[in-house]
């Protein structure tokens, strides 16, 4: 579906004239946006992303100083320290953004971004199991470029997200997840719990970020010595269907980037809200 066509696709009877043309004059800003910054090469984005990051951490002044209160009290730091790491935060998103511009690109050539065989070997073997696989992450490192790099290696992935506002920009970027082959369940459709359901008995890869407080069966856990609310339906879904579970994120280096993923093994007991 190309872009005329996203633009003539049915828009919710909800919103008003001045919605629609609002929202119409966003989609094809953020479209033509990007199509503009895929043209450039990622290193020049690179040095841009330093300067647009300083100014985003000026501009931000809500989410900066929510940021250095919590990094200051959860990892025990100095403010000047905490205001550093935020800096590096801000520059740190505006890269993940620019990287998922160029993810095909990134995919093809970066040596870093290619499965290796000690990690192929760990999802074949969970896979062999034939009951499907729960694959965890969160909102940590380069998590888009994490999901699709398991993807190109053969490995049938299906994400969980959140639907944007507007459905011409939810299924646009519903179809550059898709490139690798990666599919993407929305969260909040009516055929949404059956697929997730046929996700196990397909045996694919069911990926999840479970580190936001959303509107969803959630139970509250330490982070940092702070009770943080944390979604629950990963493990409620292994428990119930037996599933192996492994953990993954991808770090960011000097040079590139570093893949982790590792198998989290788990016993089960009758009392399946403890467990």
């Amino acid at each position: 579906m190309n872009q005329d066509d996203l633009l003539n696709a049915p828009l919710p009877e909800r919103w008003s004239t001045k919605q629609r043309f609002k929202n119409t004059i966003i989609f094809k800003f953020v479209t033509r946006a990007f199509r503009v910054l895929r043209a450039i090469p990622i290193d020049f984005l690179y040095k841009c992303m330093r300067s647009l990051s300083k100014l985003a951490f000026i501009v931000a002044a809500s989410d900066r100083n929510r940021s250095i209160a919590q990094m200051q009290q959860g990892l025990n730091i100095s403010e000047t320290q905490a205001r550093s790491l935020t800096r590096s935060m801000f520059e740190h998103l505006g890269k993940v953004g620019m990287e998922w511009i160029h993810k095909d690109k990134l995919l093809e050539d970066h040596p870093d971004l290619q499965l290796s065989e000690e990690h192929r070997l760990l999802f074949e073997e969970a896979l062999a199991q034939n009951n499907g696989l729960v694959a965890i992450t969160g909102h940590i490192g380069n998590w888009e470029l994490l999901a699709q790099m398991v993807a190109k290696a053969g490995f049938p992935v299906v994400s969980v997200a959140r639907p944007t506002y507007d459905p011409r920009l939810t299924q646009w970027i519903n179809q550059l997840r898709s490139t690798q082959g990666m599919k993407v369940l929305w969260r909040g459709s009516s055929g949404s719990p059956k697929e997730i359901l046929r996700v196990f008995r397909d045996n694919q890869i069911l990926g999840m970020l479970i580190d936001q407080d959303t509107k969803v069966q959630s139970t509250f856990v330490p982070f940092f010595g702070k009770p943080a609310s944390t979604p629950t339906a990963a493990a409620t879904l292994a428990l119930r269907k037996k599933t192996p579970i492994i953990i993954g994120w991808l770090h960011r280096t000097e040079q590139g980037f570093k893949p982790h993923f590792e198998r989290f093994h788990y016993a089960t007991t009758d009392d399946q809200e403890a467990d």
